[in-house]
């Protein structure tokens, strides 16, 4: 965290990973499903709302909002460092969208088509 804001590489990873702890630990299968789509829309959100703070070139400040970067190991000089780019808006946005719809489509069962 640069400051104290969350920026959008550190909401993107920690939504999913702390709802997916979540949806691990919950025993009934709707509840984990409706936990799992809010997640999933919860990140969508994040997503569409990085596009918006996504011209660096004008905006200096943005440049703080889309990068992070962790110390990991101090004594070895390892750092973790995530950012957004163009690319990253992108594909970030593809999987965001591609997940509520791989959540709903996974709700209904499988028909197998007789065939012979």
């Amino acid at each position: 965290m640069l400051g104290t804001y969350f920026t959008f590489p550190e909401l993107l990873l920690w939504i999913p990973i702390i709802f997916g702890l979540i949806v691990f630990f919950l025993r009934n299968e709707k509840t984990a499903r409706t936990v799992a789509m809010v997640s999933a829309l919860l990140t969508l959100a994040v997503s569409i709302t990085s596009l918006f703070y996504s011209d660096v070139a004008h905006h200096q400040e943005y440049f703080l909002y889309n990068n992070v970067s962790y110390v990991w190991l101090p004594y070895l000089g390892s750092t973790f460092y995530v950012g957004l780019d163009g690319m990253g808006y992108i594909l970030t946005l593809l999987t965001a969208v591609a997940y509520p719809i791989i959540l709903l489509s996974s709700k209904f069962p499988v028909q197998k088509a007789n065939v012979f």
